[in-house]
């Protein structure tokens, strides 16, 4: 378990600036960054905010996601996306899933949405064939499959 949740570390970092607002975001891609707001920025927009991206950025992106298979080409996406108050049920359903309670159950979805979302669009069962080839280029899914 401690494995686990030291690998889940790895998803996001916290920057800080001296009595202000600090936020987590994700550090998968080079030019782009979620933050725990569900806003997506560029990497040094966020830097250079204390980790958060600005208010003007772009909001919970799902643009880019399939809605029916809740997986999108970019992992900041999928985790804007996946932070969507109106997704807060299909966060609950995919930790609800047995085989998903070990796993994310220290992250508690409903007390730390940003660190579930984080971990559940990392590369899963929805989006691979045979569990080493991509589906398609929508890699990053935040929804469990019904096989996962």
């Amino acid at each position: 378990m401690a494995r686990i949740q030291a690998a889940l570390l790895v998803v996001f970092m916290t920057c800080g600036a001296a009595g202000g607002r600090t936020c987590r975001n994700t550090v998968q891609g080079v030019a782009t960054v979620c933050d725990d707001t569900g806003r997506v920025c560029p990497a040094a927009a966020a830097a250079a905010t204390a980790g958060c991206c600005p208010p003007a950025a772009a909001r919970h992106t799902c643009g880019a996601c399939d809605p029916i298979a809740r997986c999108c080409a970019e992992f900041e996406a999928c985790v804007s996306c996946c932070l969507s108050d109106e997704l807060a049920p299909v966060r609950a359903e995919g930790l609800a899933r047995r085989r998903h309670v070990l796993v994310f159950a220290p992250m508690d979805a409903e007390r730390d949405p940003f660190r579930y979302c984080a971990a559940r669009c990392r590369t899963g069962a929805a989006s691979t064939v045979h569990q080493n080839r991509y589906k398609d280029g929508l890699r990053h899914c935040f929804a469990a499959a019904l096989d996962d």
